[in-house]
């Protein structure tokens, strides 16, 4: 419903829906809030790709092959057949890489906060034969750093969105984390996953941390 919106904002959409409990506004719905501020941000293809799926569209679809034009069309408002669940905390099923990223973090006893931040940024990408096909961005900053933000790219795939978020974020656990934690964040927490080498160098001895 969120990227319908984005992909054909001509149409008049309602802004309640219908539960078995009573009217809600859709704006105070967090998942549906959330759905429109990312269609927002979402490149034409991935916009496609959610909002064809919609039963809105099917029915503004409809309208339009019999003849209605789309700023004439005022759609009613969409009911549910029981009522939604109460927000609570959690990823709804689909795996935070933020969440893991922290949660390695802490396992090796990195100090978080302060001048020390990281995150984790997903993107989404078309795949063949119906796979998911998941990138992550896993960034750090610290004061360290030659530049503002160190970033580590890794993309997974499979037939799940929690597949194929779950084997990017285990590459990156694989490949960029020890040397990330041991060479940055907190050196002596992973000695024997990561390989040092030192070189000498006119400007100074400097040593290469290096992973799998």
């Amino acid at each position: 419903m969120a990227y319908t919106r984005r992909l054909l904002p001509d149409v008049l959409y309602p802004e309640t829906l219908t539960t078995p409990g009573g009217q809600m506004r859709l704006a105070a719905e967090p998942v549906f809030a959330a759905a429109l501020d990312r269609a927002q941000r979402g490149g034409r293809a991935e916009v496609e790709r959610i909002a064809l799926r919609s039963a809105e569209f099917d029915a503004i679809n409809n309208a339009l092959h019999a003849g209605s034009q789309l700023s004439d069309l005022v759609l009613g408002e969409s009911t549910l057949a029981k009522d939604l669940s109460p927000a609570g905390d959690g990823d709804g099923g689909v795996p935070s890489p933020r969440a893991v990223f922290l949660e390695l973090l802490r396992a090796h006893g990195v100090p978080l906060g302060g001048e020390t931040q990281v995150g984790a940024e997903l993107y989404v990408h078309p795949a063949p034969d119906g796979l998911a096909m998941a990138q992550v961005d896993f960034a750090v900053s610290h004061p360290a750093l030659a530049r503002p933000w160190l970033v580590e790219s890794f993309a997974g795939h499979g037939t799940t969105w929690r597949d194929a978020i779950g084997r990017a974020t285990r590459m990156f656990e694989l490949g960029a984390l020890h040397p990330i934690v041991e060479g940055l964040l907190r050196p002596g927490a992973a000695p024997d996953q990561v390989e040092r080498q030192r070189y000498e160098h006119p400007g100074g001895p400097f040593e290469v941390v290096l992973g799998p």
